[in-house]
């Protein structure tokens, strides 16, 4: 399984126990269940040199991480076929994004664990539940090697593996298979995370290709109905101030926003403050522009249905597909989402007339109730096999040039009823209309 070895990941088991929590066991039908309560005071962490040289037992071992990784595939295993259709993934990583109080402490007083020991306090039953018996959590003050005046100073190997993991804790963030959390609600913290430039850019990556979880819950070892987490969550939402006991995973989940283009993320970057001065700006506009252009040039899909996205939204998506070309693409999903004006869709074919998404071989847009024409340039996608419209009401014309696209097998106007049969003259004639489904 992968690991970050470049820098230590602390147990969540320890941090409960640090921020004053006590765990208990019970037996239900016949699987051990885990609970944790407050039940003493909590100590602040420590840097991570300290740590190690105090309280080895913080930091999780790569065995005790491989281990919860294949507690976690056996559940899958014996879930079946609707685990495998669904592409659960995740990895036992949390990664806090907080803004340091302190230039020489993160979180001297511990309100930042005691937020995050409340949340994992909460979730332990449900990654249990998943197989996850500990799971990793990322802290940087405590996982990457510091240096503090008149305290600590990074050894030649320690800033080694500091570089080293300063140059990859974009992929850390960025990665579909980890899960953030946002500690947002600090009000001593000065500047306000809002004006900071590292809580943008960990903010910025999470929104790159972190999917929105299935809201039905899968049935997992003893019979237990149990929904996969959201691996982007707030923990400042009220939903999850409202849900001590865990009830609900899903909680704390924002709205997913489109990923920011490279040019829009350094024009918001220009406007905010970074602690290291103009060369840590320049350095995380370098770190972001790489993790957009490696990821989105190795994505096969695009998946955007059901995010409540509006034409703006749909536009800041194509104006990364102008950025990247996404070459590897072969299905792009914008379905169920609410693109009143046009101008969403109409941007989308700008950018695959520079060239954008020309291996594309399906485009779903169902329930795109208010699109009214397709873009002229899908003439462009000469891959392009399987269009599904069902639901797009308002549709009415087509463009003429669609009779190009030779490799067009399917096209679905389920419920198109403004698309007469003047209009889809132009369609390939090894093209299959449906009208109507069984």
């Amino acid at each position: 399984m992968w690991f970050p070895s470049q820098l230590a990941l602390l147990s969540a088991h320890w941090i409960l126990e640090r921020a004053g929590y006590e765990r208990s066991e019970m037996e239900r039908r016949g699987t051990m269940k885990s609970s944790w309560s407050l039940s003493g005071a909590l100590t602040p962490l420590s840097h991570r040199a300290a740590l190690e040289a105090s309280h080895p037992e913080a930091f999780i071992s790569h065995d005790a991480i491989q281990a919860s990784y294949d507690g976690f595939i056996q559940v899958c295993t014996l879930g079946g076929k609707a685990f495998e259709v669904s592409e659960i993934g995740v990895v036992p990583f949390i990664l806090a994004s907080h803004s340091w109080e302190t230039p020489t402490h993160a979180d001297p007083t511990g309100r930042t664990l005691a937020a995050i020991a409340k949340n994992l306090a909460r979730q332990m039953p449900t990654f249990q539940a998943w197989g996850f018996d500990d799971v990793g959590v990322f802290f940087d003050f405590s996982c990457m090697y510091q240096t503090i005046d008149g305290e600590v100073e990074r050894t030649p190997m320690q800033e080694s593996l500091h570089q080293k993991a300063i140059h990859r804790i974009g992929v850390w963030f960025a990665h579909r298979l980890t899960t953030v959390w946002v500690v947002d609600n600090e009000p001593t913290v000065t500047p306000p995370r809002a004006q900071r430039g590292i809580a943008c850019f960990e903010e910025a990556l999470c929104r790159l290709f972190k999917e929105i979880p299935p809201s039905k819950p899968f049935k997992v070892k003893g019979g237990a109905l149990v929904p996969a987490w959201p691996k982007h969550i707030l923990l400042s939402h009220p939903d999850i101030q409202g849900d001590e006991n865990g009830v609900n995973p899903q909680a704390g989940a924002p709205k997913q926003m489109p990923p920011l283009s490279a040019p829009h993320f350094i024009e918001r970057c220009r406007k905010l403050t970074f602690s290291g001065g103009d060369a840590e700006r320049t350095h995380v506009e370098h770190l972001y522009r790489a993790a957009v252009e490696d990821g989105y040039n190795s994505l096969s899909r695009l998946a955007y249905s059901r995010c409540d996205w509006t034409d703006d939204d749909v536009e800041e998506l194509a104006s990364t597909l102008c950025e990247i070309p996404c070459p590897n693409v072969t299905e792009l999903d914008l379905s169920w989402n609410d693109m009143r004006e046009g101008s969403g869709l109409e941007a989308i074919g700008r950018a695959i007339a520079l060239g954008a998404l020309h291996s594309l071989q399906v485009l779903n847009l169902i329930n795109c109730t208010a699109i009214k024409t397709l873009p002229a340039s899908l003439e462009e996608l000469l891959e392009l096999h399987t269009i599904m419209l069902d639901g797009c009401v308002q549709l009415k014309t087509l463009p003429s040039g669609i009779g190009k696209l030779a490799s067009l097998k399917i096209f679905s106007i389920v419920n198109c009823h403004y698309l007469v049969d003047d209009a889809l003259k132009h369609l390939p004639s090894s093209s299959k209309i449906i009208r109507t489904r069984d």
